[in-house]
């Protein structure tokens, strides 16, 4: 007489696929608001790290190269135009003659791109239009520039701010959007 010879099944029942999902989507749901506000805190900080890095080049190069370097918004990345805001993009570039105008004997050192409009704004109300740094590494103006996610609500503290003082030192710190 044979004796059938059975193989063990192996798989997951209905029920347990039906728990997991359950989970992972209890998981997924408490997890995104998390997510997207990561993302906008990405996103504002790479901006402002962005403008930081354009402005620590301007005074490098403005303290190596012992002449003035200034830093300008720019719409099309090969003039300081009035109309300009930092969201546009920005220039560096070694300044001849006038501070803060990009003329044909200046030569450009980098040119970037501004953050997207969707997820970043830099109020043009925030800040100078542009940033001269002198052979002794001093600033002139002085100011600050705000970078904030697009959607700041007022209390949030998300607003970045980049503080450029007399002496030339960059600052960044955190503050409550408006």
């Amino acid at each position: 007489m044979k004796t059938a010879a059975y193989r063990s099944q192996a798989g997951y029942t209905l029920l347990e696929l039906m728990t997991a999902l359950s989970i992972m989507g209890i998981l997924i749901a408490i997890g995104a608001p998390s997510f997207n506000d990561y993302n906008r805190n990405s996103r504002t900080l790479a901006a402002q790290n962005d403008l930081v890095t354009a402005l620590n080049l301007a005074r490098s190069e403005a303290v190596q190269r012992s002449l003035r370097v200034s830093v300008c918004a720019s719409s099309d990345g090969a003039s300081c135009t009035g109309n300009a805001t930092w969201n546009d993009g920005w220039i560096v570039f070694r300044d001849g003659a006038t501070a803060g105008t990009f003329d044909g004997t200046d030569a450009v050192l980098r040119v970037a791109a501004g953050p997207p409009a969707t997820s970043v704004q830099i109020p043009a109300a925030s800040a100078q239009n542009f940033y001269s740094f002198l052979a002794t590494g001093t600033a002139s103006p002085s100011g600050s520039i705000e970078v904030l996610p697009y959607a700041c609500t007022a209390g949030d503290r998300k607003l970045r701010q980049i503080a450029i003082t007399a002496i030339g030192r960059i600052r960044s710190t955190l503050a409550l959007c408006p």
